[in-house]
């Protein structure tokens, strides 16, 4: 009994590890647009959407403001969660962006 239960919670465990390794893809940052943006703390209503490539699909990425934070042909990691789009920038750190759209 003792066992079975040490072992079960060993794979709990193990489980619990591997959910929280966060593996990043590559992805090519293929151009970058302004749009309108009703939620843009920056007074034009503008925002930076950023088209990027990884595989065949291609991911337009917002986070409401006009500041300009990647270039077009930038090879970039990062890791899709829920609606966001998470990239890592040259300080191992995470920024986080919305999926606007997905094709």
């Amino acid at each position: 009994m003792l066992k079975t239960f040490l072992f079960v919670l060993l794979v709990t465990g193990l489980l619990v590890t591997e959910s929280e390794a966060q593996d990043y893809e590559t992805g090519t940052v293929l151009k970058s647009e302004m749009r309108p943006d009703s939620e843009s703390a920056d007074t034009s209503g503008n925002q930076v959407v950023y088209f990027i490539q990884s595989g065949k699909v291609v991911y337009q990425i917002a986070n409401h403001t006009t500041k300009t934070e990647m270039s077009a042909g930038q090879k970039i990691q990062y890791r899709v969660g829920k609606n966001h789009f998470y990239v890592l920038n040259e300080n191992n750190k995470e920024i986080k962006y919305e999926i606007v759209g997905k094709k």
